[in-house]
This record gives structure tokens, C-alpha cells and sequence, in this order.
């Protein structure tokens, strides 16, 4: 527990040094004392959260690449032909989990640290809602497959505020790179179609009305889609993953309760940067289409994992409400107070999985790393 309330310390020290009072030498001194310590504490955990112990069962089984079949690399399956390969990878050079975790702690948390930097005056605040929002925990300790694909997309995305012919080439490519990690991001595929029709829309109302069109389109044809040419088999492999996670995490009643709340923070950004007319970029449509995914995850098979993929942008989004829009207090202190709500929830509710009586938050407190178990260091 010291270790996670030390990381919250020097992050806070860091909003209100640099973000509040502007004290920008001390910025990069900032920046990597937090990015180290954040590679650190997830680099060197050990048998933390609930996904992250099925991953380390995959690891022991996984060939090395020098024994990786390719005809084993399937598309559009549960282990996607990326993720194998990065795996079989780092277990060429030592057999030893602990290697993996401290590699995929460096990729996640240096894409996330960077993405804020490069998109906001307010990265510490950024992190900050990264961190408290257990978004750090989840994204490096349980969605480990999906939390690489993440950050690809997050990489790719600058691509898209060029407009240019060869910046939606290279993003496709990244996008590419992400699908080949998780199925799930199938849906970096379709965002710039979306983008570009919002692009269009020369009123709050007509998005709107884009957003629906194309939402009841893909609740409708997403199944034919998919199963239809040229995707094939892939479109039904994806079709089957997207029902497990579905059927696994089906709770309608779970499902209305985080979805109101979640809905909320969103839609306040959205009111408070069109009515101050903040500029319309990338990030606030981005904003609407998080709106729209949370509506439709009860509705929608696998819709819910596109939640992922939006949330570090709607943090870029939400911090620099904070910041430039100078109104609106009471509208700011509900977006917290929800957003704070939503987490309380959803670390307090119990999980099946593990002891009775065990909630959400006991598979990361009390913190355990690799110097608790030292057998296990080098197996």
C-alpha cells in the first residue's frame, strides 16, 4: 500500500507544482520520476489482479520462437498471432515471467505518459486521473493483450489530425498492428469513417443524428459484416470472442448502473466545450463516439471493449475543461463526483472468482512484488 500511496504523492505534488502554479523546470524532472516509478511498481509485481494470473499459465506453454508453428498464428482467435509472437520473443531470452511484466510495464506506461505530453499542457493532471482511475492497474496488469493493441491505436492516432493521403495510411498500419494484438480493435478500422463523416456535420444536431444512423447500422449488420467476404472465418472467430467476453460479463442490472454513471463525465465535457466553443478537434468527436459506446454496450456484443480505446483521449478531453474553461464549477464538481462514484463501485464490487467476500480491489491490495516471492525470479 506505501508504494501505491508514494506514486499518488509525487503525482499530486506534480499537478499542483507544474499544472496549477506552473512551475515548468521542474516539468521533465516530473514526467520520468513518475514514468519510472510507474514502470516499476507494475514491472516488478507479482501475481497481482485475476486475467494476469491465466497470462502467466499461457506464458509457461508458450513455445519459444524458435518452436513457434506458424500455422499455430491464427487471426481473429483468442491469442492473436502478434501477442504469440511477442510472447515466444521474450521467453527466447529467459523462461522467467518477470521479464514480460517489466517489458510490457515500459511499452504501456511509456505510450500512455507520452500520448498525454504530446496532447495536452496538462499531463500531470492526465496521469492523475490515469492513476486514480485504477485504468493503470487494469491496462497494465489485466488487459494485457488488449492494453498493447491500445497502444497502438494511441500511437496511431496522431496520424489522424494531419488529413493528409499517407498520415490515414500509416494509421491504418498501426491499426493493423493493433488488430494482429486484440480483435477487439477491429473497431481502429472504422473511427476515421466515422470522424470523417462527423468531420461534415455542421451542427451539434446533425452529429448527433450521424452517430445514430450509424449506431443502429452496426447493432443490425456488425454480425453480417463480419462473417460476410472477404473477412471470412476471421469474421467469425471475431464473432466468437466478442460473445464470450459478452456472455462472461453479461449483467443487465451492472451493465444500467455503470453505464448511467459513465455516460455522465462524457456528456459534461461535451456541454462545456461546445458552449464555451472550444475548438472541435479530434479528441471531442472522439468524445461523442465514447458517448455512443457506452450507450450501446447493453445492446451490443463486444461493443464495451471500444471503451478502451476511447478513454485516454476523453482524459486529454477532460483535463483541458479543467483547465481552460473558466465557468461551469458546479457542472466540473459533478463530473468528478460521478466519476468518483463510478470507481468507488466498481473496485468495491465482489468478484466469484477468487475467496469469499473478496472485492475488486483485493486483487491489487496489499501489493505484492517480486522480491515478496524470490523463488520466482528466475523460474
Amino acid at each position: 500500500m506505501i508504494i501505491y500511496l508514494f506514486a499518488l504523492a509525487l503525482i499530486l505534488l506534480s499537478v499542483y507544482d507544474v499544472d496549477i502554479k506552473k512551475h515548468e523546470k521542474n516539468k521533465n524532472v516530473y514526467y520520468y520520476a513518475e514514468l519510472i516509478v510507474l514502470i516499476l511498481i507494475t514491472g516488478l509485481q507479482w501475481r497481482l489482479g485475476g486475467d494476469n494470473l491465466s497470462y502467466e499459465l499461457y506464458y509457461k506453454d508458450i513455445p519459444s520462437i524458435d518452436n513457434l508453428r506458424i500455422d499455430e498464428l491464427k487471426i481473429g482467435v483468442r491469442y492473436q498471432p502478434l501477442w504469440s509472437i511477442f510472447c515466444s520473443l521474450l521467453k527466447s531470452i529467459t523462461p522467467s515471467f518477470v521479464l514480460f511484466h517489466i517489458v510490457h510495464s515500459i511499452i504501456i506506461n511509456t505510450v500512455v505518459l507520452s500520448f498525454f505530453r504530446k496532447n495536452t499542457k496538462y499531463v500531470f493532471t492526465a496521469i492523475l486521473l490515469y492513476y486514480l482511475s485504477f485504468n493503470y492497474l487494469m491496462f497494465n496488469i489485466e488487459v494485457q493483450r488488449e492494453s498493447l493493441a491500445v497502444m497502438c491505436f494511441l500511437t496511431g492516432l496522431r496520424c489522424l489530425r494531419r488529413g493528409k493521403t499517407s498520415s490515414y495510411i500509416k494509421y491504418y498500419l498501426w491499426a493493423i498492428v493493433a488488430f494482429l494484438f486484440h480483435s477487439s480493435a477491429i473497431i481502429t478500422f472504422i473511427i476515421p469513417i466515422v470522424l470523417l463523416l462527423l468531420y461534415r456535420a455542421k451542427s451539434v444536431n446533425q452529429s448527433i443524428i450521424i452517430l445514430s444512423i450509424l449506431f443502429l447500422f452496426f447493432i443490425f449488420a456488425s454480425d453480417f459484416l463480419l462473417i460476410s467476404a472477404p473477412l471470412g472465418s476471421v469474421g467469425e472467430n471475431i464473432i466468437e470472442q466478442a460473445q464470450y467476453y459478452y456472455e462472461r460479463e453479461k449483467n443487465f442490472a451492472n451493465i444500467l448502473l455503470v453505464g448511467l454513471f459513465n455516460i455522465i463525465p462524457p456528456l459534461i465535457v461535451l456541454k462545456i466545450s461546445f458552449s464555451c466553443k472550444m475548438e472541435k478537434d479530434l479528441f471531442l468527436y472522439l468524445g461523442m463516439l465514447l458517448v455512443v459506446v457506452y450507450i450501446g454496450n447493453a445492446f451490443f456484443t463486444g461493443f464495451h471493449r471500444m471503451v478502451n480505446y476511447l478513454i485516454f483521449p476523453f482524459y486529454v478531453s477532460l483535463v483541458n475543461v479543467i483547465y481552460n474553461a473558466r465557468k461551469y464549477k458546479l457542472l466540473k464538481v459533478v463530473c468528478f463526483l460521478v466519476m468518483t462514484v463510478a470507481t468507488a463501485y466498481h473496485m468495491t464490487r465482489p468478484i466469484s472468482f477468487r475467496r469469499p467476500g473478496d472485492v475488486y480491489y483485493n486483487m491489487f491490495i496489499p501489493y505484492n512484488s517480486i522480491f515478496d516471492d524470490e523463488q520466482y525470479l528466475f523460474n
